[in-house]
């Protein structure tokens, strides 16, 4: 109706002027012309960000500390909305394909950076993955774990979850949502592949060994007998009221001022022994600990802390906001947490803070080639758990998880308590359990590292703090996580060397 009164010619002519629009408009819409267009661009998608990211953080800290209502959706719906918005997705896609002709390197990590953070968050920012999951987290977390019946229902709705995870990971070329998660985690599953296969390498022969010497002792051999060999001393503890004395004593001795960090730890009953909330970096840090943590508990969380307060860059994605997958390499964050943890393992730090005599500290420390092998089959079982549900979607979870448990400890034994989904850990940090294992061969390095360059007493050395933020912390994410340790301690992540320091 509209076209009535017009001739064919000007209805042609309307419309190639209207595609001429459209197509010129997209071109200029897709395309920041030069690295300082692009640069300024860039940093007020920064400042975006970052005000999510805060959002969510607050969110994030009141969910697991209490303090205030929790809406979770509202920071998730804002970073969707924001990492699909057409403008912003092609001009990433433009300049990440054309990533040489930038000149500055700083701004090229940054759009690699954002090419992986919108390509990350395509499945858990995906609206029905945002919304189950949402949902999800709070029934679990106000479940009456008693209550069997409701139990099993959000048994069926986590597993839900994991097939709609799965759907979306293959619609990106994945075969399952944990070798997505993997590649986005900054590791992918072929270097995670060799990673547990020589975990299992080097930990078989001397498990099969103990497995041996057990059954030339008993009968029939289960879990219970082998577990005998894991550790099983006190970790060192003290106090709630001691433990911040020795945190402030203990980051004095490497040179940090505890009382000037913008961090406070909430002691209550959480989801998690720890967590720590990086809420504004590098000015605002909250941690909940569960009550009678060991001080490790406290010391990792404090590492945590320390990483995101001497981040020394400019913008808020470099800075290594958690909330978006690809932006920060989880398996690096908590193996610089393990390493102030690691601290407290000590032999030196030991003899003045704790109340173990030499004997003692000696057995504490002490490297048992069993108690190894034991340690590393369990630590492939903790990796493997969930990744194995994800690969196997269509079996039921508990025979996925009890054929590895078989295989993993090599004897015909069901595990004692059914695998169970009802967990916050399945929602909020999917396929994480390996950023902790991996993170010891971090943490070991490192202090190996410190010994080397401080010597033995390098626990109570100064100038430790400023080692610890010009080779790890300042950098946030500017700089891919391999390459600083690389750089910090001379070599790639020492698989071997951790292993060999292990006794296998």
């Amino acid at each position: 109706m509209l076209f009535t009164n017009f001739k064919p010619g000007k209805i042609c002519g309307l419309l190639c002027g209207f595609l001429f629009f459209v197509i010129t408009f997209r071109l200029e819409a897709q395309t920041v012309k030069s690295d300082n267009e692009l640069a300024s661009y860039l940093n007020s998608k920064d400042s975006v960000y970052e005000n999510i990211c805060i959002e969510f953080g607050t969110e994030t800290w009141d969910l697991y500390s209490g303090e205030g209502e929790v809406n979770l959706y509202s920071p998730k719906s804002k970073m969707a909305e924001f990492l699909t918005n057409n403008d912003f997705t092609e001009n990433i896609d433009y300049w990440v394909n054309n990533v040489n002709l930038i000149q500055d390197d700083i701004l090229k990590r940054k759009v690699v950076l954002w090419n992986k953070v919108i390509e990350g968050t395509k499945i858990e920012l995906d609206k029905d993955v945002k919304d189950i999951a949402t949902q999800l987290l709070e029934k679990i977390r106000n479940r009456d774990a008693k209550d069997t019946i409701q139990n099993k229902e959000l048994e069926k709705q986590v597993l839900n979850l994991i097939k709609i995870r799965n759907k979306k990971a293959r619609e990106l070329g994945y075969d399952n949502y944990a070798y997505y998660i993997l590649d986005y985690f900054g590791i992918g599953y072929k270097w995670f592949e060799s990673f547990t296969e020589e975990i299992d390498m080097k930990s078989a022969p001397v498990y099969k060994e103990l497995l041996e010497k057990l059954n030339k002792e008993k009968d029939t051999v289960k879990i219970g007998d082998i577990m005998k060999y894991f550790k099983s001393s006190p970790e060192v503890s003290f106090s709630e009221d001691s433990v911040y004395i020795i945190l402030r004593q203990t980051m004095s001795d490497i040179g940090f001022d505890y009382d000037a960090l913008p961090i406070r730890f909430v002691v209550k009953a959480a989801d998690f022994g720890g967590n720590c909330i990086g809420v504004v970096i590098p000015t605002d840090y909250r941690v909940v600990v569960v009550p009678n943590m060991p001080i490790s508990v406290y010391m990792h969380e404090l590492g945590h802390g320390l990483q995101g307060i001497y981040t020394n860059t400019s913008t808020g994605l470099l800075e290594g906001y958690e909330w978006c997958l690809g932006n920060t390499p989880p398996m690096f964050y908590e193996g610089m947490a393990d390493m102030m943890a690691g601290f407290t393992r000590n032999p030196k730090w030991l003899k003045r803070y704790s109340n173990f005599n030499d004997k003692e500290i000696s057995e504490y420390l002490k490297i048992d080639k069993y108690e190894s092998a034991v340690k590393m089959r369990l630590s492939l079982f903790w990796m493997l758990s969930e990744i194995e549900v994800y690969k196997n979607e269509d079996k039921i979870p508990n025979d996925v998880v009890n054929a590895l448990y078989k295989k993993i400890y090599m004897f015909d034994e069901n595990r004692s308590r059914p695998y169970s989904l009802v967990n916050t850990a399945f929602i909020d940090y999917p396929c994480y359990m390996q950023n902790y294992v991996i993170a010891e061969f971090i943490s070991w390095q490192v202090h190996q590292t410190l010994k080397e360059k401080f010597g033995e007493s390098y626990a109570f050395n100064k100038e430790v703090k400023n080692y610890l933020i010009e080779n790890f912390y300042k950098y946030g994410v500017s700089k891919d996580w391999r390459a600083i340790l690389t750089d910090a301690t001379g070599r790639d992540l020492d698989v071997d060397g951790y292993l060999n320091y292990l006794g296998l």
